[in-house]
């Protein structure tokens, strides 16, 4: 298997976990709670640095 296939690959399943994760904290996000916004913001952010892993990994095999 190619690098770029296991990157892509992990990174649609780390997708798939955070974007649950999101789903849920979703509701959350306009809690009183400081931490618990933080932690909703956080998750927001990731969901985006793991999408940007897997468009590196398409742009990657589409060069190769």
């Amino acid at each position: 298997m190619e690098a770029v296939t296991l990157v892509d690959q992990s990174a649609e399943v780390a997708l798939q976990h955070v974007l649950d994760l999101h789903r849920m904290m979703r509701d959350q996000r306009e809690s009183s709670d400081p931490q618990v916004r933080e932690c909703c913001r956080l998750i927001h952010e990731l969901v985006g640095d793991v999408a940007s892993v897997r468009n590196a990994a398409y742009l990657l095999r589409k060069t190769a």
